[in-house]
């Protein structure tokens, strides 16, 4: 089920940047706690990403997932899919960004 939280009902405090830059209303699904809970860090990469590059993304992942460090990143192909599937077959936590709506596809 999607949904909405205005800047103000946000879980935790933002910093002075977050603030300038948050969307009022940011739209979700999913366990908003993830957003204070434990570590994150965000993974981002290439669209069109080498064989070597999905091995390194992949270790990457892992390693952050094997020290409790949620993922986040896009949902775009190529780093950013490889990423949040390492973390979450690795019994990992991910979090995705979206720059659209949830029913808007993004390159068509």
């Amino acid at each position: 089920m999607i949904q909405s939280l205005k800047l103000s009902e946000l879980p935790g405090e933002l910093t002075e940047v977050e603030k300038k830059n948050a969307p009022g209303i940011l739209y979700f699904q999913g366990d908003i706690n993830l957003l204070q809970e434990s570590r994150r860090v965000s993974v981002v990469g290439s669209r069109k990403v080498s064989q070597q590059g999905v091995g390194r993304t992949e270790i990457l992942a892992k390693c952050l997932v094997d020290n409790g460090i949620i993922v986040v990143s896009g949902l775009a192909e190529g780093v950013d899919t490889v990423a949040h599937q390492t973390a979450i077959g690795s019994s990992g936590k991910t979090i995705a960004v979206l720059g659209t709506s949830f029913d808007t596809t993004y390159p068509k």
